[in-house]
């Protein structure tokens, strides 16, 4: 996927919250689909989410976006709880070059998962984000969404990083096995 420059509106903010799944829970509100957007961060654990057969795991440290229309479910199948951030919102509209990992991601059309990185960028970005949501002072809503922006942000280039690298290393493999070859 190529990398290039992207923007998108966000229209509010509708829940933020860490949760605790444990062994054997299941959360199957999303079957039908999603009616917003959303970013949900694995603290620890595991979470399994079914997407119409497909499965996707998020471990520690990973992040997920998950568009509105989405269906699926979630569930913990392990001894050890997942715990999570999650932040619900309504994104009004976005710009991306066709192709890239942001419209592809944006678009609903590729899922992907990053990872937090030894920063905990992520992690901290969430924390700050539930502290503003609980307290509900004066701004909150405003300072909510400046959060979502940067986790989206943070989640874009990372995703765009790790697909260019990606998508470069499999040139570079396919290239050296030729080389190999002869």
């Amino acid at each position: 996927a190529e990398v290039s420059d992207f923007d998108l509106s966000l229209s509010e903010v509708l829940l933020v919250h860490r949760n605790r799944f444990v062994q054997n829970f299941h959360f199957n509100d999303y079957r039908s689909g999603r009616r917003m957007d959303g970013l949900v961060l694995c603290v620890s654990g595991r979470g399994i989410f079914d997407f119409d057969g497909e499965r996707q795991e998020l471990l520690a440290g990973q992040m997920a976006f998950l568009p509105s229309g989405s269906a699926y479910a979630v569930r913990c199948e392990d001894a050890r709880p997942f715990v999570h951030y999650t932040v619900n919102f309504r994104l009004s509209g976005f710009e991306a070059a066709e192709g890239t990992a942001a419209w592809q991601i944006l678009s609903g059309e590729r899922r992907f998962v990053c990872n937090d990185g030894e920063d905990g960028r992520f992690e901290a970005c969430m924390e700050r984000l539930l502290s503003l949501w609980q307290a509900k002072r004066n701004g909150y809503r405003v300072m909510a969404k400046a959060a979502v922006y940067e986790l989206m942000g943070l989640y874009l280039a990372s995703a765009g990083r790790a697909l260019r690298d990606g998508e470069g290393y499999g040139k570079l493999r396919a290239a050296k096995r030729l080389l190999d070859e002869e």
